[in-house]
């Protein structure tokens, strides 16, 4: 298990990878337990403010079944921990590809189930739905403005997100969505870090029905250059949804489907303010996933992160629980805030249920 810093001014955020594996039936959706017992386990000894997950809660997006075990498990957290949710290409539609933009996500994981969420909660492209919202996140003394986006965001969602961004001109931004860099791109750039999708990297969703609907549906790159390098105050992008990929003998791109898909890119905007992008996705290790879990944990008034790959599931069968490699263990430096809000309030929580 990861251990908690002594640091005072630490915390920690919490990504779930796509879960879509988890949810297709009882046994699978019980290691998903497993994941979010320990996160609610943990929460004061991590001090662990939020979960985020990245998208695809279910395999099949007209199954109520899955849906059913998604929420059961994402329950949990119900006034524990503030939960946001990306909805990945396998939540809309009639089928995986997302031929759509109809979800049964909004019957299943509502804004107000968690008190956490609801108490965080400012603002929806469309009322009540969760797919497009923006949240208030308290935690290191600051307050983080989080945008979660739909799967290939349409025009006029973009155009919510630069007025939501402009309501709120003071906090550091986080944004969460399904899609934005692959990890295939990697392996071809002279510094192996991953490029943002375009409209010809394989999955993007410019090969989604839903991208021929209007407004279309923006790829990685077409959403930083419209919402997130004009703006000088994202800090993090996090997506899920590619595949991991490794380089053969031939030096030829294949897929590896018994790991994890990491990505990470950093740029900077006009002003110089550090943009980091990073991509969690273990569906493709064994069991659905394997309850890896992606770790960041903030430490010296957010100005350090320490990221860890840590799985609960792995731990509690005394299988090797952390991985230790470059691409699943590393840290990162944020600028200090140029206004902080020391005074940010911490939303209230009710004690952790007993383990």
């Amino acid at each position: 298990m990861p251990c908690a810093s002594p640091d005072p001014t630490a915390w920690t955020l919490v990504l779930l990878p796509d879960s879509q594996f988890y949810s297709e039936s009882d046994q699978a959706n019980e290691l998903y337990h497993c994941m979010l017992q320990w996160i609610t386990r943990q929460r004061e000894a991590q001090s662990i403010r939020a979960v985020l997950h990245l998208g695809d809660h279910v395999q099949h997006p007209h199954a109520r079944d899955q849906w059913a075990r998604a929420h059961a498990s994402l329950s949990l957290l119900d006034g524990e921990l503030p939960l946001f949710c990306a909805l990945g290409n396998h939540d809309y539609g009639q089928v995986h590809v997302a031929d759509s933009r109809h979800t049964l996500a909004n019957d299943y994981l509502t804004l107000h189930q968690n008190p956490a969420t609801a108490r965080a909660h400012l603002a929806s492209y469309r009322a009540g739905e969760i797919q497009n919202a923006a949240y208030h996140l308290a935690a290191g003394g600051e307050l983080w403005l989080l945008l979660v986006l739909e799967f290939g965001p349409r025009a006029k969602v973009l155009q919510w997100a630069r007025h939501v961004l402009q309501a709120h001109p003071h906090d550091r931004a986080i944004l969460l969505t399904h899609d934005f860099i692959d990890q295939r791109s990697s392996l071809v750039t002279p510094d192996g870090s991953s490029l943002r999708t375009r409209e010809d990297t394989p999955n993007s969703p410019a090969h989604y029905g839903l991208s021929q609907e209007p407004g279309g549906a923006a790829t990685g790159e077409q959403v930083w250059q419209t919402l997130v390098h004009p703006h000088d105050r994202f800090q993090f992008v996090f997506n899920g949804h590619h595949k991991p990929y490794c380089r053969s003998l031939q030096n030829e791109l294949l897929e590896n489907r018994s790991d994890i898909a990491s990505g990470y890119r950093v740029d900077a905007t006009p002003s110089g303010n550090r943009v980091h992008q990073i991509l969690f996705n273990a569906q493709w290790a064994p069991h659905g996933g394997d309850g890896w879990l992606r770790l960041l944990r903030f430490q010296d008034h957010n100005r350090t992160v320490q990221c860890t790959t840590f799985s609960p599931w792995r731990e509690s069968l005394d299988l090797p629980s952390q991985r230790r490699d470059p691409n699943h263990e590393f840290a990162l430096r944020l600028a200090p805030s140029s206004r902080p809000a020391k005074n940010a309030p911490w939303f209230p929580l009710k004690p952790s249920r007993p383990s």
